[in-house]
C-alpha cells in the first residue's frame, strides 16, 4: 500500500502540479505533497510520502476559516488514519487550530538540513530495527492527539505559540499536555537567520511513545525542551539543534520498558549548499539515553552522513545518502549505510 501510494504521487506530480490551487470566489482549495522511492544498501526498498489537503474561505472581515487534512507514511506506520485533521481560524493577529494535530512546539521547531530522502529528522530508514535512541530533534511523541493550538502570525520577527490537550488522550498514551513555542526570524538581508525554542509538559505518560526507536514511557510526567537555530548566507545553510528530555519518576519495571530510562539528550548540527541543479548536505547527530538515571542502561549514539541531490526539473530529483552509525550498544556497534532514490514534489 505504501509503495502504491508513493508511485501514485510520483505519477500525478507533473500533470497535477499546474492545478494544485483552485479559487472560487472567496473559497480556496490547495493540494500539496511529495513521494519518495529509495533503496538501501541491503537492497531493500522503502517509500516516503505525504499528502496535504486544505480548504479555506475568506470571511467579509478578511479573516479566513478553513480545514486541513494530511497523511504520511509515518502516520500509517503508527496505525493512524491522519497526521492532521483540524479546523482553523486565521486573522491578522494569529491563528487558532482545533482538532487532530501535532504540538505547536513541533510545528514551530527547526530541524537539520538534509537533501536526501531517508527521513533523517524522524525515524530514519537506514537505522537498524534494534536501534535505541532519539531520532527527532523537535518536541515529539504527542503528535497523535486532539488539541487546540494558538500562534501569532509568522509575518512578525517574533512568533509565539501555545497549545493544550486538556483532556485524557488514551490513544496517545497520556492524560494531557501543554506546549509553548517561540521563534525569531530574520528573513531579510544578505544573512538570514532563525531561532526556535519549544517546551512540552506531558502529564501521566502511560505507554507514551516518545520516539519510533524508544520503548514506551510510564512516568508521573515528561518534560521536553528544545533550542535550535540556523543561519543562511546565499546558498549555504548551517543549523544546530538541541533537545533535552526528562522523565519524573519513570517506571522501569514495566514489561514494555525493557529496563530502559528513555529520557536523555540529543544534539545535532549540519549544513547544506546549493549550486546550479545540485545540492549537498552533511549532518552529525548525537543522542544519549539514560544520562539522568542511576543503575540503568546508558546508550550513546553518533550518526554522521552526507547527501547529494540532483534536481531534474521543478518536479523530479534524484538523491543519494551515505554515512555511518556508531553506537555504544554492543548489538549495534558500527553500522555504515548507503541509500539512493527519486523524489517527486507538487
Amino acid at each position: 500500500m505504501k509503495l502504491l501510494t508513493a508511485l501514485l504521487l510520483i505519477l500525478i506530480a507533473t500533470p497535477a502540479a499546474a492545478v494544485m490551487n483552485w479559487h472560487y470566489g472567496r473559497n480556496t482549495f490547495r493540494v500539496s505533497g511529495e513521494g519518495h522511492l529509495g533503496v538501501l544498501d541491503d537492497e531493500s526498498a522503502f517509500t516516503r510520502y505525504n499528502l496535504r489537503l486544505e480548504a479555506r474561505r475568506r470571511l467579509p472581515n478578511r479573516w479566513h476559516f478553513g480545514a486541513v487534512y494530511s497523511i504520511d507514511e509515518f502516520t500509517v506506520e503508527q496505525g493512524f488514519a491522519a497526521r492532521d485533521a483540524f479546523a482553523f481560524l486565521e486573522t491578522n493577529y494569529g491563528r487558532v487550530e482545533a482538532g487532530w494535530t501535532e504540538s505547536i512546539a513541533t510545528k514551530m521547531g527547526l530541524t537539520l538540513p538534509d537533501v536526501g530522502g531517508t527521513r533523517i529528522n524522524n525515524a530514519p530508514f537506514f537505522l537498524p530495527d534494534d536501534f535505541t535512541g532519539y531520532t527527532n530533534p523537535r518536541v515529539f511523541g504527542n503528535q497523535f492527539a486532539w488539541r487546540m493550538n494558538m500562534a501569532t502570525m509568522p509575518t512578525n520577527p517574533i512568533q509565539f505559540g501555545m497549545g493544550t490537550t486538556s483532556w485524557h488522550q488514551s490513544q496517545a498514551g497520556f492524560n494531557n499536555s501543554t506546549d509553548v513555542a517561540l521563534r525569531f526570524r530574520k528573513p531579510e538581508g544578505r544573512i538570514k537567520s532563525s531561532v526556535s525554542a519549544g517546551f512540552s509538559y506531558v502529564e501521566r505518560p502511560m505507554g507514551f511513545k516518545a520516539d519510533a526507536f524508544l520503548p514506551p514511557v510510564f512516568a508521573t510526567a515528561r518534560y521536553q525542551g528544545t533550542l535550535a537555530g540556523n543561519v543562511q548566507w546565499g546558498s549555504l545553510l548551517w543549523a544546530v539543534t538541541t533537545k533535552v528530555t526528562v522523565d519524573q519518576n519513570p517506571d522501569l519495571a514495566c514489561d514494555a520498558c525493557a529496563g530502559f530510562r528513555t529520557d536523555g539528550i540529543q544534539v545535532g548540527t549540519g549544513a547544506s549548499y546549493d549550486v546550479l541543479s545540485m545540492s549537498f548536505s552533511a549532518n552529525y547527530i548525537f543522542s544519549n539515553i539514560g544520562v539522568f538515571g542511576h543503575d540503568t542502561n546508558v546508550i550513546n549514539n553518533h550518526t554522521a552522513m552526507m547527501s547529494a541531490r540532483y534536481k531534474i526539473d521543478q518536479f523530479f530529483s534524484v538523491w543519494a545518502t551515505g554515512g555511518s552509525l556508531f553506537s555504544s550498544d554492543p548489538i549495534i556497534g558500527i553500522n555504515p549505510f548507503f541509500s539512493a532514490g527519486v523524489t517527486a514534489r507538487f
